[in-house]
């Protein structure tokens, strides 16, 4: 195994694997309708992408006092953290940015999948037990079953945690959440640069402090979790294939680990189950705890809730919450067992329309 950061020859190399490899990304369950449409006919969802990034992150933002737009800034800016270099279905490079529901445009620089260096940082993250302001601490063991508090504990043979105190995550979040411009350029990790932002067209900008960097913040977040199996099982922080292209041996060796396998085939011309919200994939048979109510899919909307609440409070004023903790907790854990990215985006956005009209209960996911 590797140790954390490649060399720079290898960092060439992986990148060249990627190109030849899937480049699924962490809960990209691979949700597209061309004919949904909403809020009009004229604004149709743009792009696949994944229904927790987007559709998922929006809605439990909502919930937390957000007000929509808000909410609709973090959320694509959340969705558009994988979208630097992407590649689409047909396998065209794509254009670098998401565009959500209401038209709104937006690109991340700094953030990119298919860079060995970025990818680690941003899309598998190891979590400390709670962000850098201890006010916030992530789901614990006893909360939701199968994850652990801190991530870095998994790690003892290799790609040890720089700082098992201050993992990437708590860097991210400081940064974020905190506002600290020099949390990312400080913390000493090659090749990670501070993310810059680009809405509707405009110039990339820094974004430390504002909903943009905590849309940033918000993807990194729940990549720590719905990547943990590969951590717990590994002790990886990246998927293997992007250090080979002997992509069949690793989904073989570290099937917990496999793009393919966990995220689902991304250029798949008919929907696919991803593994992070229901099994179902021969290949992963061992995939821990794997069944229509992954804990990590849970634990990760738990923590999207509690971060925006914590966001909000530092940086928005006080804000109202709209649902109650148990009724937050039966949609999270209903978007979680759905087996189709259609079913999890129709879920997500009868909320959304739900918490606009001012209603006190979500609907059932069904």
């Amino acid at each position: 195994m590797r140790s954390y950061y490649a060399s720079a020859v290898g960092a060439i190399a992986a990148i060249g694997a990627l190109f030849t490899t899937t480049t699924a990304s962490a809960y990209n369950d691979d949700y597209f309708n061309p004919n949904y449409a909403y809020p009009n006919t004229t604004n149709k969802m743009q792009e696949y992408h994944s229904t927790f990034h987007y559709e998922f992150t929006r809605t439990l933002l909502r919930a937390a006092g957000f007000t929509a737009d808000e909410a609709e800034k973090a959320a694509v800016t959340c969705q558009a953290t994988d979208w630097q270099l992407f590649t689409s279905k047909t396998g065209s490079a794509m254009h670098g940015y998401f565009v959500g529901y209401t038209g709104l445009k937006v690109s991340v620089n700094n953030t990119s999948r298919i860079d060995v260096y970025q990818s680690r940082f941003w899309h598998f993250p190891r979590r400390a037990a709670s962000t850098s302001t201890p006010s916030l601490t992530y789901p614990a063991v006893g909360e939701v079953s199968g994850i652990k508090s801190n991530t870095c504990d998994y790690f003892s043979t290799s790609n040890v945690c720089k700082d098992p105190k201050k993992p990437e995550l708590s860097i991210i979040d400081d940064w974020a959440i905190n506002g600290n411009s020099r949390a990312i350029s400080g913390a000493g990790y090659s090749g990670i640069s501070t993310p810059t932002v680009s809405v509707n067209g405009a110039n990339q900008n820094p974004v430390a402090g504002k909903v943009w960097g905590f849309g940033v913040y918000l993807h990194s977040l729940a990549d720590s979790f719905s990547h943990e199996a590969c951590m717990k099982t590994n002790q990886l922080n990246y998927h293997p294939e992007q250090e080979s292209k002997d992509s069949a041996t690793y989904s073989t060796a570290f099937p917990q680990c496999s793009s393919e396998n966990v995220h689902g085939n991304f250029r798949a011309t008919t929907e696919v189950p991803a593994a992070e919200f229901n099994g179902g994939n021969p290949k992963i048979a061992s995939y821990p705890n794997n069944d229509p109510t992954l804990p990590w899919t849970k634990a990760a909307g738990r923590a999207v809730y509690a971060s925006a609440r914590l966001f909000a409070s530092k940086n928005l004023g006080t804000r109202t919450e709209l649902w109650s903790e148990a009724d937050r907790n039966t949609f999270i854990d209903g978007f979680a067992a759905l087996g189709t990215a259609t079913k999890r985006a129709d879920c997500a956005l009868k909320a959304w329309d739900s918490l606009a009209k001012g209603e006190k209960t979500p609907p059932v996911c069904q």
